[in-house]
């Protein structure tokens, strides 16, 4: 047999020896008393090592680059295992006995050879732990699943954060689609932020499943390690001879020293007694309560017992035990042991109770049923735990509390370990680091870019000092603008290689939002000192608005000193015109947020100024055309008109300002018949209106009325003071009121004149000069133009933005004047035959001219919103008009084709396309056309 077997398995000469060696080894273990089962035996001797040698000889296909010593020392590590084989699979008894079926001691499969190969293999670079356990015998576990990357020291280079060892679930399929969704969402979650290692109880098991989708869904972050428990194998130590099983777990932290996790996740009860017995090494367990079996019970049990901390003991309900029996019972036993496990539950229930009552707070216990706390947050948690247990005053700790607290938004945590008042002198050292590329500074800076406003607003809690966060903008404030998905972030960050100063840039693209050199936030001192100690939280508002950072800009508002209410005007400002701007550049997605934002602001403006109003009502009047110097000494109005935030300009406070302004030094209770016909019958200023005393608009109210009567000249025994007179006069015909009614008056007249002359008296220039009323007309319009272009130059400053351009009034007046140069170019021109040009031109010119006198009713509440639908509707006709035009020449192209074939191409084909159509809108039907006959007859 010996030969036979030399001959037909394997043709080496040298693995023929180990195989004779292993075959005179085998049959020296046959006890040879039993004859009659000699024969058996022998064939099932035979049957292992055929299966040997098949696995042996796929797995050594490569075997000449294996050196001596790696087969000497395989040859003698199954040599001496299959030396322990004291007993053969069926014992031999007499021939009045039978065979009794026992089980195999040690099972060499292929997983063993393999592992073994990698751990030889690779021993020259293992690390030091790892080279001693090989010199003495014992293999690593470790070392032989990393196999060959095992040369690169992975748990040095890649060291993990944390290892969760997750047990439970042997299943296929986790219970329910609840606890599969909340396994992979909070692992995806730990996984994209820190580097871990995970174990399973098998890579067929459900968990297995869903971390493999797991680690395939995080692609392009930190790619953790996988490990199986059913890796673990049985070696022995060639000194001792001692069988050995070493778990992942302990292999691991063998190696390298960071936490466990052990996570529960249904389960038997072999689960649960893994899990005590990790909770004995005080490993944090963390129970998936609703998950079922194990899971449940150790659950049931945590929530029957409390931990008093003033006597660091556990307490628990007098009915513990029975309870957590019977939930033993019902959870672990079937229906067939229910008579033979009452002992094994009551043992259960004992190791449940001593568990807890020596390291309950080792356990946490996450709800499928929670949806207010995940199950990242609870691995967080722990991970805290963990961190803060024995130096807990560290400078270092505090360090890395505060990565973690950056990685994964975690106030709370930065609350209760750092930023709390019983950590001042660490806490004093942290804030120094502000102004420096630190943790803290990176994790105020990520906080600002992620809009966490609760760490944003614990930082500015306990970190008061100006100076720190002036220096920290000084160096990080190019990278807040470096955000490229925002439609201001493409400003400023656009233009991060020029030289210029961070201010003047920040000048530059606001103007450029809002059109205006004098809405710019930044004053010319501070472009040339750079970002100053009483602007850093203005500077932080206006980033928070310009990235649309809501809740952020709230809380750098709060945080201003002064200036409110012209604070939050001039967000909402910025926010409308990136509303707008974002649908002309390529940032529509953002359009609806900042329009809210737009919105949201305004009405924080508004509460604002109803609750100053509320209190001091002239006070708050006067605030709204008091100069604002934080912000380039603007005034309230100017920033509501230059934006048309029409909410907050209908605020009673508002209302009655412009009134105020409007009558100008008349008195607000003086109606504006009274005004009107004061401004014909002038002795009727001084007894008819009332006019405010005083340069200034101040009227002296303690007079009496026989003093008042006196004041206004009406006493007879008092002569009439001329210079006050004058100055009475002066202050009536410069009001508001007065001089637009007089610009009313003679816009009127203007239209009355040029209609007289456009009616009666235009010739041609061979025929007749221009008239009188012509020139008056010249005039007029002239004047009217130089003052629309002072305006535009001199008030509103040539908007650089060309969009707030094209509104309806400025666009139709731009059109009138166009219109009218036009036609007194014509009129100068034109000879006498084509002098019916001008004429037509002059006449559509005064109908323009006639409808632009539809302004004036603007200053109407009740048909000045009428006005602007007309204005609005504008733009809707015209998209109707294009509709219109579809159908008339869809139906004039087929008529002219049908009834007039072969036309000449020209100006009059076109006429005559859509001359029929259009005339039939009006009733006019050509029915001689179509039936080439009089329709009367």
């Amino acid at each position: 047999m010996h030969k036979l077997l030399k001959l037909r398995f394997v043709p080496n000469g040298r693995i023929c020896l180990h195989v004779s060696r292993y075959i005179s080894t085998t049959i020296g273990c046959l006890n040879l008393n039993g004859f009659m089962h000699i024969s058996a035996g022998l064939c099932i001797k035979l049957r292992q090592i055929y299966i040997f040698f098949k696995d042996f000889t796929r797995l050594t296909a490569n075997s000449d680059r294996l050196k001596v010593s790696n087969m000497t020392s395989f040859e003698e590590s199954v040599r001496f295992k299959y030396r322990q084989r004291t007993v053969p699979p069926f014992s031999i008894k007499s021939e009045n006995q039978t065979a009794v079926p026992r089980k195999q001691a040690f099972v060499l499969d292929t997983k063993t050879i393999r592992n073994h190969l990698y751990s030889t293999r690779n021993e020259k670079n293992f690390t030091s732990k790892s080279k001693d356990n090989l010199k003495s015998g014992a293999r690593c576990i470790l070392c032989s699943l990393l196999g060959e990357k095992a040369d690169k020291k992975i748990w040095e280079k890649e060291k993990p954060v944390a290892l969760l060892s997750i047990i439970g679930g042997s299943d296929e399929y986790l219970p329910t689609e609840t606890i599969r969704n909340q396994l992979k969402s909070g692992l995806l979650a730990i996984m994209k932020t820190i580097n871990i290692w995970i174990i399973t109880e098998g890579s067929k098991t459900g968990v297995a499943v869903i971390v493999k989708e797991v680690i395939q869904g995080n692609i392009g972050k930190s790619i953790p390690h996988v490990f199986h428990r059913d890796s673990s194998i049985t070696h022995e130590d060639r000194n001792t001879g001692q069988a050995e099983t070493t778990s992942v777990e302990d292999c691991i932290l063998d190696h390298i020293k960071i936490p466990l996790i052990m996570i529960i996740v249904g389960g038997e009860q072999d689960s649960f007694e893994i899990a005590m017995s990790n909770l004995e090494k005080k490993v944090p367990v963390l129970v998936i309560d609703g998950s079922g079996s194990a899971a449940d019970f150790i659950s049931k049990g945590y929530r029957m017992s409390t931990h008093k901390k003033s006597e660091e003991k556990t307490l628990f309900y007098d009915t513990f035990k029975s309870e957590m029996t019977d939930a033993a019972k019902s959870i672990f036993t079937s229906n067939d042991e229910q008579n033979t496990s009452d002992s094994s539950c009551e043992i259960l229930a004992e190791q449940l109770h001593n568990g807890l009552e020596i390291n309950r707070k080792c356990i946490y216990v996450h709800s499928v049923n929670d949806t207010t706390y995940t199950l990242e947050r609870t691995i967080q948690d722990i991970l805290f735990q963990l961190f803060c247990e024995d130096t807990k005053n560290s400078l270092q700790l505090q360090r890395s509390i505060l990565r973690f607290v950056n990685l994964w938004n975690r106030p709370d945590i930065a609350e209760k370990e750092i930023f709390n008042l019983e950590n001042r002198k660490v806490l004093k050292i942290l804030q120094e680091e502000l102004c420096t590329k630190s943790s803290l500074a990176e994790l105020f800076k990520n906080s600002l870019v992620s809009d966490r406003v609760d760490m944003v607003r614990l930082v500015l809690e306990f970190i008061p000092v100006k100076e720190l966060y002036e220096k920290f903008l000084n160096i990080h404030i190019k990278d807040l603008y470096k955000d490229t998905g925002n439609i201001t972030g493409h400003l400023i960050g656009k233009d991060a290689s020029t030289e210029k100063n961070i201010v003047v840039r920040i000048n530059e693209a606001v103007i450029k939002i809002l059109g205006s050199k004098e809405m710019k936030p930044f004053s010319a001192d501070a472009e040339k000192e750079g970002i100053r100690d009483k602007d850093i939280f203005k500077h932080l508002f206006i980033w928070s608005v310009l990235m649309n950072r809501k809740e952020l800009a709230m809380l750098f508002w709060k945080k201003e000193d002064k200036d409110f209410i012209c604070s939050a005007l001039y967000a909402s400002s910025l926010a409308k015109k990136l509303a707008e701007n974002a649908s002309v550049e390529a940032y529509t997605d953002q359009q609806a947020a900042f329009w809210e934002s737009h919105r949201y602001y305004e009405d924080l403006a508004y509460s604002v100024m109803t609750e100053m109003y509320f209190e001091d009502k002239t006070q708050a009047r006067q605030l709204l055309v008091t100069e604002v110097e934080s912000y380039n000494f603007t005034t309230i109005f100017e920033i509501t008109e230059n934006s048309t935030l029409m909410k907050f300009m209908g605020h009673a406070a508002c209302q009655t300002q412009m009134n105020k302004i409007w009558k100008g030094c008349i008195l607000s209770d003086t109606s504006n018949l009274k005004a009107i016909t004061a401004a014909f019958i002038p002795i009727l200023i001084l007894n008819i209106v009332n006019i405010e005393d005083g340069q200034h608009g101040k009227s002296d109210v303690s007079k009496t009325p026989e003093q008042e009567n006196n004041s206004n000249g009406t006493s007879p025994q008092t002569p009439i003071e001329w210079g006050k007179l004058m100055r009475k006069l002066y202050y009536f015909y410069n009001s508001p009121l007065v001089k637009f009614f007089f610009f009313v008056v003679s816009y009127m007249a203007m239209l009355v004149i040029f209609s007289i002359f456009v009616l009666t008296d235009l010739y041609p220039m061979s025929e007749k000069y221009p008239s009188v009323k012509e020139w008056i007309v010249y005039v007029w319009a002239a004047s009217t133009l130089t003052e629309e272009i002072r305006q535009a130059v001199v008030i509103k400053q040539l908007s650089l933005n060309t969009m707030t351009w094209f509104t309806f009034w400025t666009l139709y007046e731009i059109l009138m004047y166009c219109l009218f140069i036009t036609s007194v170019f014509m009129r100068l021109t034109l000879k006498a035959e084509d002098f019916y040009h001008a004429r037509m031109m002059y006449s559509l010119t005064l109908g323009i001219f006639i409808i632009n006198s539809m302004q004036f009713f603007l200053v109407s509440k009740h048909i000045g919103t009428k006005v602007i639908m007309i204005g609005r509707m504008m733009f809707d006709i015209f998209f109707f008009i294009l509709i219109f035009a579809v159908f008339v020449f869809g139906f004039g192209i087929i008529y002219q084709a049908t009834m007039y074939p072969n036309s000449i191409l020209g100006y009059h084909l076109f006429k005559e396309i859509i001359y029929m159509p259009y005339w039939q809108l009006y009733g006019e039907l050509f029915l001689e056309n179509f039936e080439e006959k009089d329709p009367s007859t």
